[in-house]
């Protein structure tokens, strides 16, 4: 059974608490040893980790490159009796596509609908986005299909990682094609949107297309 917020929330305690915002706050100055440091140090002490601090050290694997630690702490928040939940899982994700693993993103993403978790948006922009920068394309843009069929919008980073994936095969007309898709759609391209179309184009040497 998976455990809802305020479950999770009165679980935690006020010294827990303290120490998960203090590792966040850590973290984002990017000092990972840091982190997983004080992580153990707080075990040492009898400091039981909630999910959101188990999510936390998670992370800071996944920014070292080490998703494999990251695998080994999931086994951690089942035996505390948590569940992971859809964040923990994206972070996953997205360390094995870091580390080029795609076939071992795809089993994990596998796993993850037919137990029953429910994709976010961003689940699918991280599966898009991985399969497209490692060169598998079309195996994207059939993921991509199948969120629209599952009435999940794509969100901008979707439509630019396919544009990136197009435009680095050479593939400018499927790309400025995405790109028109993306507006007709409602969803606002942003600065790496066009990025990418003038990269693809001045690497293609269609300057006036650039321009």
């Amino acid at each position: 059974m998976r455990l809802g917020f305020f479950e999770i929330q009165l679980r935690r305690s006020p010294l827990i608490l303290l120490f998960t915002q203090l590792l966040g706050a850590i973290c984002k100055l990017k000092e990972y040893s840091t982190v997983i440091t004080m992580f153990k140090a707080m075990d040492s002490k009898g400091i039981r980790p909630d999910l959101i601090t188990f999510s936390t050290i998670i992370n800071c694997f996944y920014q070292m490159g080490k998703v494999d630690f990251g695998f080994a702490v999931v086994g951690n928040i089942f035996k505390s009796g948590f569940e992971p939940n859809i964040v923990i899982f994206n972070t996953l994700l997205k360390g094995l596509f870091k580390e080029n693993r795609v076939k071992h993103a795809i089993k994990l993403f596998n796993k993850m609908t037919e137990n029953g978790y429910t994709c976010s948006d961003f689940t699918y922009g991280t599966m898009v986005d991985g399969l497209g920068k490692t060169g598998n394309v079309d195996q994207a843009i059939k993921l991509f299909d199948l969120t629209i069929e599952m009435g999940v919008e794509p969100i901008t980073i979707t439509y630019n990682a396919l544009m990136d994936g197009y435009c680095f095969q050479g593939r400018m007309a499927e790309a400025t094609k995405m790109l028109h898709l993306m507006v007709v759609r409602g969803c606002e391209p942003n600065v790496i949107s066009y990025s990418f179309l003038i990269n693809g184009y001045c690497k293609a040497k269609k300057l006036d297309e650039a321009m």
